[in-house]
């Protein structure tokens, strides 16, 4: 009889949560950290990483012109299945790439979630080497979506995001 050794796989499974990024007078934006093993991502950074100097300059500035003076105008974005993009196609202020993408989630005029995304390559985004950001970006606002009808995550007294410092998403 021959002897075999078995490998056992563990499969770690990340965890999700929200964390505050930028806090303005008109807006405030949070993004996701993705835990898994020892490690942390920050979707944003993730993104910013990713893009080119003038771009990580453009989207600051649309930041705060969005956070300081004039909130987050459903203009501001363009719809992507359950998630949104910036910048939207009507944001003059945004002198970014035309194929650039930084998934979010437009709660209201004063609460955005900043997902990741990167420069689409295709007709589509779903074509598009970035589709895998997309498809995570969609995934990620149903589970937001889920928490806020579940009151996992709910408006503090400012009306901004709040949630427990144990929630997973």
């Amino acid at each position: 009889m021959q002897k075999r050794e078995i490998g056992i796989t563990f499969v770690m499974e990340n965890r999700f949560t929200l964390v505050k990024l930028f806090e303005f007078e008109k807006v405030s934006f949070y993004t996701v950290k993705e835990c898994y093993g020892d490690n942390e991502l920050l979707w944003y950074d993730d993104f910013f990483k990713k893009i080119t100097y003038e771009d990580k300059r453009e989207i600051k500035r649309m930041l705060i012109i969005m956070g300081k003076y004039k909130g987050a105008q459903p203009s501001f974005f363009r719809h992507e299945g359950r998630a949104d993009a910036l910048p939207s196609r009507k944001v003059s202020f945004a002198n970014v790439s035309g194929n650039l993408r930084l998934y979010c989630l437009r709660i209201d005029e004063r609460n955005v979630i900043l997902f990741s995304g990167g420069y689409k390559d295709a007709r589509t985004a779903q074509d598009s080497q970035i589709s895998m950001l997309f498809h995570a970006a969609v995934r990620m606002a149903g589970r937001i979506d889920e928490a806020l009808n579940e009151n996992r995550i709910y408006f503090d007294d400012n009306d901004r995001l709040s949630w427990d410092d144990d929630l997973i998403l």
